[in-house]
């Protein structure tokens, strides 16, 4: 994905800033990537919530975007899903009183009186390196990254500081040197989304509990393998 032989933040000052070692291209304005945790009630297997809840009231509407939901703590009885979407908000469904990170990315409309001009009319990285935008984020800090994991039993602990290393993502980071590219996180409230990418039919569906700074217990079958995506401040 990356092919840029020097670490991005000797061309940008904006990685710099925000402490990141690389940023993601986008090909729309206004491209935001956010999310955070619901849960449903005791009596409804659904709950309903707003953008503008999700990203800290910051966005209140999107002209479109895409939704990752995913249980935490235990394994899907229910499948989860989005319905009810709107520009402003979606329903989850699930299970009853249960716990699911969601992932939103999408893109804010452009209002006629704005400022239209995309990223790379102002930052010459991106024009350098083709980036029409960039994907922002609403906090701090907020990085989105992810890693290929082989379960080696049904429960394994998952640490950042081993999945993140360059002996793991080998061909994904070529320039990218020093050590893991994560290894702790702000705190415990990031999001997680695991999508089984072996063959065959889903036994126990995976889920991530006891979830901590340094990585979590990531729950599965054995000898699977799984593609875990995780948002989150990093603390470094």
């Amino acid at each position: 994905m990356f092919t840029n032989e020097l670490m991005f933040k000797s061309e940008c000052p904006l990685v710099e800033e925000f402490h990141i070692k690389n940023i993601v291209g986008a090909l729309e304005r206004k491209q935001w990537v956010f999310g955070g945790r619901v849960t449903t009630p005791g009596g409804a297997a659904f709950i309903d919530t707003t953008l503008l809840t999700l990203s800290s009231g910051i966005i209140p509407r999107l002209d479109h975007y895409r939704v990752l939901v995913q249980k935490l703590n235990a394994a899907n009885i229910e499948e989860p899903w989005i319905s009810s979407k709107t520009s402003t908000g979606f329903r989850v469904n699930g299970d009853v009183s249960s716990l699911y990170s969601v992932v939103v990315l999408g893109t804010e409309p452009i209002p006629p009186k704005s400022q239209k001009k995309w990223a790379k009319d102002y930052c010459p990285f991106c024009k350098s390196q083709g980036f029409d935008g960039i994907v922002g984020s609403t906090l701090l800090d907020l990085v989105l990254f992810a890693f290929r994991h082989t379960q080696s039993g049904g429960v394994d602990a998952v640490k950042f500081a081993t999945e993140m290393t360059m002996k793991n993502l080998t061909g994904q980071y070529k320039g990218q040197m020093g050590g893991p590219l994560v290894t702790v996180m702000m705190d415990n409230t990031y999001q997680v989304n695991i999508t089984k990418s072996t063959s065959g039919i889903i036994v126990t569906p995976p889920y991530a509990s006891s979830l901590a700074v340094d990585g979590f217990t990531l729950n599965g079958e054995a000898g699977e393998t799984y593609d875990v995506l995780v948002l989150g401040q990093i603390r470094f």
